[in-house]
């Protein structure tokens, strides 16, 4: 896997999330939504897990 900079690091250079990262949080989020998970609690998750709010949110807004 890539690191988390990594991954800033592709939106800050305005480049697309690798499809494989798109599709692995888009799961997640969609997952974690049907089993009744709050999006302030996927949040939570994901910005622990590393991930930056700007990709959190771009996702949760779906």
């Amino acid at each position: 896997g890539h690191k988390p900079e990594d991954i800033n690091n592709v939106f800050e250079t305005g480049e697309a999330l690798p499809k494989g990262y798109e599709e692995q949080i888009r799961k997640y989020v969609t997952y974690y939504l049907d089993k009744g998970k709050s999006p302030a609690e996927i949040r939570k998750t994901l910005t622990k897990q590393g991930w930056s709010k700007e990709i959190i949110d771009m996702f949760l807004a779906r």
